[in-house]
Parts: structure tokens; sequence; C-alpha cells
């Protein structure tokens, strides 16, 4: 039923979930992280073919919350974008989970 977690939870460093994930070295962290293993952890989720792989799960878990929270707006942008074709070059800042979704939506287009 947690198909999503149960992907999420490959990508956490040895050991940074056990016990009851309430005591992490007495920090009051819920997930029982220390710093390093968050750093890791947030490091580690950033990388493209990771991304990839979360927004795919999400994508076949869940179609309408990823329809809501990526596609719509991975259209949004590049109908932005779409607009300011006129310029000669330009720099657009988004989020990695948004740039396959942009770049083929433009793709499409021409």
């Amino acid at each position: 039923d947690n198909e999503l977690e149960e992907s999420m939870k490959s990508f956490m460093p040895e050991g940074s979930m056990s016990g009851s994930g309430s005591s992490g070295g007495g920090s009051g962290d819920p997930t029982g992280m220390s710093k390093e293993q968050l750093s890791y952890f947030v490091e580690t989720v950033k990388a493209k073919e990771n991304v990839r792989l979360v927004m795919g799960n999400l994508q076949r878990i869940s179609p309408e919350l990823y329809n809501a929270l990526v596609r719509e707006r991975d259209i949004y942008m590049a109908n932005g974008i779409d607009k300011l074709n006129q310029f000669d070059s330009m720099v657009a800042v988004m989020g990695i989970a948004h740039l396959d979704g942009v770049e083929s939506t433009l793709r499409e287009r021409g």
C-alpha cells in the first residue's frame, strides 16, 4: 500500500531508520538520522536518475496526484518559456523533477 514510501526507503543511509525513528541521537529528529545521514539522503534523492525513479513511481501509483503536482506545472512552465521564444537565449530555473517534462513538452511543440 505504501509503495512510494518503500521506494524512498531505498535511498536512506544504512542504519538511519533503526528503532522507532524518534531517538536519533537525542536531537529530537523524527527521522532518526544524523546530520550527515540526512545530508547524504538529500544528495542521493537529488540525483537525476533517482528523481526520475521517484516521479515514475508517483505517476504509476497515483496518476491524479502526479498530474496535479508535476504534469500541470510542467505544461504551465513550458507555456511560459514558449512565450519567450523571440529571444536568442534565456535561462529557466526550475526544480529537477520538472526538467524532463518541460523539455519533452517543448520538444513536442518544435
